[in-house]
């Protein structure tokens, strides 16, 4: 990477990485080449977060491929708080959601939220299921677990 990126006279080209900044610790190797790459011109560095509320509802609007009603916008919030906006999160959550009928289609194509829930109960399903539960720590971070004999 550092050397495509930082030879002299470059012909034009784009080069796209990605990576956790939570993963690239400062005696990581590639912490080294972010350096040199940051103190390139033509360099530029885009750092991504979650999708707010709006974007979330907007993703389960274009799934749906119909206007949310009050329901689905309430989803949306819930959604976006237990997943911290990732959008991987949030589709695998909304996809459990469907496998478990929280979630269905109606006879008029239309998705709706199943009645009876709330915010505890979608907040129970979510953490029997969703990436973020199962991997026992919040969206964007990892959690170390240790046993002692």
């Amino acid at each position: 990477l550092a050397h495509l990126a930082l030879r002299s006279a470059p012909p034009r080209r784009l080069i796209v990485g990605t990576f956790r900044d939570s993963a690239v610790t400062p005696d990581h190797p590639m912490s080294r080449v972010l350096a040199d790459l940051r103190r390139e011109s033509g360099v530029q560095r885009i750092t991504l977060g979650g999708l707010d509320e709006s974007e979330v509802a907007a993703l389960l609007q274009a799934g749906a491929g119909h206007n949310l009603d009050s329901d689905g916008v309430a989803l949306a919030g819930e959604l976006t708080r237990e997943t911290g906006g990732n959008p991987f999160f949030v589709s695998e959550v909304v996809r459990h959601l469907v496998e478990r009928g929280a979630i269905v289609q109606g006879d008029d194509g239309r998705w709706r939220v199943e009645g009876g829930w709330a915010s505890s109960g979608f907040r129970r399903a979510c953490s029997r299921s969703s990436p973020s539960a199962r991997a026992g720590s919040e969206p964007g971070q990892s959690r170390r677990s240790e046993s002692r004999r």
